[in-house]
């Protein structure tokens, strides 16, 4: 068996360790863990990342310590385990290292996640390439999928995803309104409450009970919005539901303006330890991600049809190719380096 085994073994063991000393010291616990994603981080931009989180959790009031209070009270430790071992070791360790050593190799991009917006109905792509598109990201070392259904039905086509691709970490926002009274997703899979319609508290409810990973995002399109967000009003609203993780998404067209007003205040409250959840903006996140990944930002994207997206001025447009018609590693060309 090679070295990689090895090592996750180690990681799994050191994580099991760590979830189950919480209770006695979460602080040291919390520390620990972000001790040894250090020490198994490759990159010059992962220990840095990471060198700032120690720096963040020596502030002994830090709202962070909370949060991973309430994961550890709320999240089971099988979900814990599984969906951070896959994240911390096949996605940001292992995979890293071969997009790394891939677009050395190749001289193009290599994403460090895929964004696939799952439709329904006639012209959508078939379950089975879907797989095989997520088949072909783990070849080339991509293990995060960030899935958008457009309707309830595509759950279940997510769902099966995540439960065909066990090594891979799946985010799954769930469609406005969606009714969570049987929905109990894989252990690799954290589910997003959409904000934006429906009853979203008693969702999360749910999904507390069961003792689910999960997080709240909604969208946001003007300056309207964008004010909810940065005066803290919006936050503040949905703390006693929230979860890991608080997710901010710019809407088609929405001004490039609006979008760094928004970036700006999420990078000052996740710095600055503001709340106990961690907050994203969904595009400048997910860019930021790839950077440290593969030292220059990239993000592919694929429409319900199967056709590629690209993230460009602040808009998530199509740049041709589509997996109906080529490989993902060929499409990829397409992204230079």
């Amino acid at each position: 068996m090679d070295g990689d085994f090895f090592k996750r073994a180690m990681m799994e063991a050191l994580i099991d360790r760590a979830l189950g000393a919480f209770q006695q010291d979460p602080r040291r616990s919390v520390r620990n863990l972000v001790d040894l994603g250090k020490e198994a981080s490759t990159g010059r931009f992962q220990a840095g990342f990471l060198t700032m989180a120690q720096r963040m959790l020596e502030r002994e009031d830090s709202p962070y310590y909370d949060m991973a209070q309430n994961a550890v009270d709320h999240i089971s430790r099988r979900r814990l385990k599984t969906f951070g071992v896959n994240f911390g070791w096949n996605c940001l360790t292992a995979g890293a290292h071969r997009i790394r050593a891939l677009e050395q190799e190749r001289r193009h991009n290599i994403p460090w996640s895929l964004t696939l917006h799952l439709g329904t109905g006639e012209g959508g792509l078939p379950a089975a390439l879907w797989a095989e598109l997520v088949r072909q990201g783990m070849d080339l070392g991509i293990y995060a999928y960030f899935l958008f259904p457009a309707a309830p039905p595509a759950v279940e086509t997510a769902m099966a995803l995540a439960r065909g691709a066990g090594e891979a970490v799946f985010f799954l926002f769930l469609p406005a309104g969606w009714d969570a009274a049987d929905f109990s997703p894989p252990d690799n899979v954290m589910a997003g409450v959409c904000w934006d319609g429906g009853d979203w508290a008693a969702t999360a409810a749910r999904l507390r009970q069961r003792q689910c990973l999960y997080g709240i995002y909604r969208t946001y399109a003007g300056q309207a919005e964008a004010e909810e967000i940065v005066s803290g009003r919006w936050v503040e609203e949905i703390l006693p539901y929230a979860g890991v993780g608080t997710a901010l998404l710019a809407a088609p067209g929405c001004p490039a303006a609006v979008q760094d007003r928004v970036y700006r205040y999420v990078l000052d409250a996740r710095l600055g330890q503001r709340y106990p959840t961690l907050l994203a903006d969904y595009y400048q996140d997910n860019l930021f991600a790839d950077r440290c990944i593969s030292d220059g930002p990239c993000f592919v994207g694929v429409r319900p049809d199967g056709s590629l997206t690209a993230f460009s001025q602040g808009q998530e447009e199509p740049v041709g190719g589509s997996v109906r018609e080529a490989p993902l590693d060929s499409l990829l060309t397409r992204f230079p380096k």
